[in-house]
């Protein structure tokens, strides 16, 4: 797992490269960028993004999951 600013997405241009060399060794399984007031009760409002990466290479490493958005909250993110 890993926590990252929001921009740090496989959809993301910048990004575009490194992602598909990271899925050359551990498929990225879930990803989704999270509203950054989540974290202000610890003093930063940052939009961050939850990346999940199996520690197996993906069958393709150009072909990644679906966003699913900004969640308000983690608890959404993760559907509880």
């Amino acid at each position: 797992m890993a926590i990252t600013g929001a921009s740090c997405s496989p959809d993301n241009p910048s990004w575009a490269n490194i992602s598909v060399r990271l899925q050359e060794r551990g498929w990225v399984v879930f990803s989704a960028a999270i509203d950054g007031a989540v974290f202000a009760k610890h003093g930063t409002t940052i939009d961050t993004r939850l990346t999940v990466i199996d520690r197996f290479p993906a069958v393709d490493p150009t072909i990644f999951p679906a966003s699913p958005g900004i969640a308000p909250d983690v608890a959404t993110l993760l559907g509880w």
